[in-house]
């Protein structure tokens, strides 16, 4: 059975690589404008293959860049095999394959290194790096790499403790040169046979000391206890902890580094925009491959909302005119004239009440930064407001600690409601853990390191 699902689990990686583009999002809360976020893995995209089909003709389109595409903040990755806790060399194996192949998925800006540890019979534990400093010279940290040949040396450690290695690897990194950079550290480990209490303890004040999210993927099975201390670890470093036990490798790493933001290299996205009706069919073509574009429901009550909201001012002001016409009417008869002073009474009530619901309508809820160097206002949208450090988000936020899609903040009958969208370091409002809550004016919610105030 293990073998069937390992075998299906590597059928659909390669199947969902083999695709040319996906849609990651569809946005219609501006209708009849519609945005599309798509993807590929594409080396060589020619845009002029990139069609829009409105019932199965082509449809004008607009198609930019997206800012995925430009290149982000250096980073500087360690990665860091424990060898003496690897019990079989054929996972040993595969592990260097993909730490391999990972240097090949990180863009040629970012400095990298390689480290590992090896039982040593008066030492205790082994460790080296490739490289005395971290490098943009991917070349030659691949090259080194196959030259220790790692596969050939698993040697199980029994008394193995990972924290001894995370210290040493925290304290390489401490001490480099290229300080200006982010750093992270992404561990292999295997067989993890005890957590010292006092070990973690440092080793959790030394990587927030540091700034260092600490990403472990553990390919062997590990103790329930072990695996919380372990997960706890990564969790407060601003990592993530993953048991690859009975699963793939490779896609474990890939997510690793997508959420330390060293995207693979060749993924490219674009943003396609165009002006939709409900009644039509429309489909996105790219190298041969089809994609329906379904677009999300639109209620009546939302239609009716907005086109009130969008020609609030014109219906206001010809109810003013049709006033103004009937007191010129009826301006010379004697007994119209008290109906006049009523209709001026009425107009200025009117005139009032409408001053509010114009406030009340374009008054949009909004969030203020609190620990930047310069407040930033964020305006939330009218319905679903996404946030995370996804350049796709409506809310983008440059905060390492922040996962690619963290939260959703959805306005409802008046409420605003917050949702944690699984982030690996939760929501927080007003100091405490949530899931899903209710916030208004003035409330603090903490995302990562990020702390925003909502304003009305």
């Amino acid at each position: 059975m293990k073998t069937i699902l390992l075998s299906l689990l590597v059928f659909l990686n390669v199947l969902v690589k083999a695709q040319n583009f996906e849609l990651t999002s569809i946005d219609n809360s501006l209708y009849p404008t519609v945005k599309i976020v798509l993807k590929t893995r594409d080396n060589h995209v020619d845009t002029s293959e990139i069609h829009l089909l409105k019932d199965n003709k082509k449809y004008d389109f607009k198609l930019r860049n997206s800012e995925n595409n430009i290149p982000k903040t250096t980073k500087s990755l360690l990665i860091f095999l424990d060898v003496g806790s690897i019990s079989s060399d054929s996972i040993l194996t595969e592990i260097t394959k993909s730490t391999f192949n990972a240097v090949s998925y990180i863009s040629k800006n970012d400095f990298l290194n390689i480290g590992y540890s090896l039982p040593n019979d008066s030492a205790g534990i082994k460790t080296e790096f490739l490289s005395a400093e971290f490098t943009t010279d991917h070349d030659f940290i691949a090259t080194t790499l196959t030259e220790k040949h790692l596969e050939k040396k698993s040697t199980v450690n029994k008394n193995n403790n990972i924290l001894e290695s995370i210290l040493k690897s925290v304290e390489f990194i401490s001490t480099r040169s290229n300080k200006n950079t982010g750093f992270a550290l992404l561990y292999f480990c295997g067989n993890i046979s005890f957590v010292n209490p006092k070990l973690l303890n440092k080793s959790i004040i030394d990587t927030k000391k540091n700034e260092v999210p600490i990403y472990i993927i553990a390919t062997e099975t590990v103790t329930e206890n072990t695996e919380k201390n372990i997960a706890r670890l990564c969790t407060e470093s601003g990592g993530v902890y993953t048991n690859t036990a009975h699963s793939i490798i490779d896609s474990a790493l890939i997510n690793d580094l997508e959420d330390i933001g060293l995207n693979p290299q060749n993924e490219k996205s674009y943003i396609l925009t165009f002006t939709a009706d409900s009644k039509s069919k429309y489909e996105l073509v790219y190298k041969g491959e089809k994609r329906t574009i379904n677009l999300p429901y639109q209620s009546l009550y939302k239609i009716v909302m907005r086109f009130i909201s969008d020609h609030l001012l014109l219906l206001f002001f010809a109810m003013v005119v049709v006033l103004i016409i009937l007191l010129l009417i009826f301006r010379h008869s004697r007994k119209i004239r008290i109906l006049t002073i009523y209709l001026k009474i009425l107009i200025r009530k009117l005139s009032n009440r409408n001053t509010k619901l114009l406030n009340n309508l374009y008054e949009t809820p909004s969030l203020l930064t609190l620990n930047s160097e310069k407040p930033i206002h964020y305006k939330l949208a009218r319905d679903i407001t996404v946030i995370g450090r996804d350049a796709d988000c409506q809310i983008c936020l440059e905060d390492e600690t922040v996962s690619k899609r963290h939260a959703e903040i959805e306005i409802q009958n008046g409420k605003i409601c917050i949702y944690d969208k699984g982030s690996a370091n939760g929501v927080f409002v007003n100091g405490k853990k949530i899931v899903k809550t209710t916030i208004k004016k003035n409330d603090i919610i903490q995302l990562g390191k990020t702390y925003l105030k909502v304003k009305k």
